[in-house]
């Protein structure tokens, strides 16, 4: 009997052959689409990934320089959501440095030296975003902090101030980062956030939890970089338009639809929220204690003419307030807007938040910077909202400055810089 023919007429043989010569031609296709993809590259820039949005315990907002390990600087994921830093690992003889925490109200205090960090979010993400929101931007940054305790401590005291906001950031997510800045040799870090407790509810809904490790490791494919980059800016598109639509209706009410309430937003949900809020901010100040490093709270103010959306029912029960307005009855107007807004799920930084905040920091015997009380004293008739905002919670470049005022106050009253590293001063 002839082998060869056998081994020739062998019909499993053949097919392996033909399972091998596929899996070739396919490994090599792919390979012409990744070398194809890594070539495009150069032209379509890949959009930065943070998968996590802050969210997994690996998250880190600074990481090593790799041209120089002394330096930190913005992990490269995190440069859509924190602004792009760079500050010595451990600071040099003689500066101060402090840390200033919070949401997207800190994140706008930064000075822009270069592109508006809302324009490079624009770029990156290949959206049209509604920049005139923003008038008069960039407003006074944290160099003007900087500068007046420079001024104040006079020749030979240098101040360093780190801007730790980040857009939709609320305490679960503030909480890692204060315990990661904890460990950059801080003076003092300011907290200043109220607005984003229920925004992160939000945000966590786009976070693929079960995939993370997987997407981390296909991140290292270019087509599947370029795949990523499409369909972040279909979604980007698509999240940008309300938020560009309810900026618009600001100016032009017209525009304004029907907003659904969410039966799922109840009273007991509201009470697990405000009950985490305190939980992290009492974990926070446990934190900067056994560290011995000075912390200080603050109110936040928010705009009770133009609150955050409401549904049509909530709508209904805040409209007693712009009659009390409409009277001038203000005082009145301004106690009934607090206790409506906490009441409802989906507010901003109302008197149940500044509560918690307030709270925590005579439970901890910690200095309050009270922004919200010097906002409410600047605005004409004492509410919130005729003057300093130009949204719901974010302040024009006038109130920009209170707020900056208000926090050197504390510093000075409450700091003592004269020794390194800085403390609390004791009464």
């Amino acid at each position: 009997m002839d082998n060869t023919a056998h081994k020739e007429n062998n019909p499993g043989r053949a097919a392996w052959r033909t399972i091998g010569i596929i899996a070739l031609c396919t490994l090599a296709l792919l390979g012409i689409i990744e070398v194809g993809s890594r070539i495009a590259e150069r032209w379509i820039r890949p959009v930065v990934a943070d998968y996590g949005l802050g969210f997994t315990e690996e998250s880190r907002v600074f990481v090593p320089d790799p041209n120089d390990t002394n330096y930190l600087i913005t992990n490269p994921v995190k440069l859509l959501t924190f602004h792009e830093q760079r500050f010595r690992l451990r600071k040099e003889p003689g500066v101060r440095r402090i840390f200033m925490i919070g949401g997207s109200c800190v994140l706008l205090l930064q000075d822009e030296n270069g592109m508006p960090f809302y324009h490079r979010v624009e770029e990156a993400l290949n959206v049209q975003m509604e920049t005139l929101a923003f008038p008069g931007f960039p407003g006074p940054g944290l160099s003007r902090l900087r500068e007046r305790l420079e001024s104040h401590f006079g020749n030979g005291w240098r101040f360093e101030i780190v801007n730790c906001g980040a857009g939709s950031y609320g305490s679960h997510r503030l909480l890692p980062v204060m315990a990661e800045i904890l460990n950059y040799d801080p003076d003092a870090i300011l907290y200043y956030e109220g607005h984003n407790e229920f925004e992160e509810i939000e945000q966590m809904r786009y976070v693929p939890f079960g995939t993370l490790r997987l997407q981390s490791m296909f991140e290292h494919l270019a087509v599947y970089r370029l795949m990523r980059n499409y369909v972040t800016t279909l979604r980007s598109r698509q999240l940008v338009k309300p938020e560009n639509r309810r900026l618009l209706v600001r100016r032009w009410p017209q525009l304004v639809d029907e907003k659904p309430c969410r039966d799922d937003y109840d009273a007991t949900l509201l009470g697990e929220r405000m009950q985490s809020l305190e939980n992290n901010l009492e974990m926070m100040a446990s934190l900067c204690r056994r560290r011995g490093v000075p912390l200080i709270l603050s109110t936040v103010p928010s705009n009770l003419m133009k609150p955050h959306e409401f549904c049509e029912r909530d709508k209904a029960r805040y409209q007693p307030v712009y009659d009390l307005c409409r009277q001038g009855r203000y005082d009145e107007a301004r106690t009934l807007a607090e206790q409506v807004l906490s009441e409802i799920f989906r507010h901003q930084a109302s008197e149940a938040e500044n509560a918690i905040l307030r709270r925590v920091a005579a439970h901890n015997k910690l200095p309050l910077a009270d922004v919200k009380a010097a906002v409410i004293a600047a605005e004409p008739n004492h509410f919130p909202g005729e003057t300093l905002f130009w949204d719901d919670c974010h302040l024009y470049p006038r109130g920009n400055e209170i707020m900056l005022d208000v926090f050197f106050n504390a510093i000075m009253e409450n700091i003592d810089f004269s020794v390194s590293p800085a403390r609390l001063i004791r009464r």
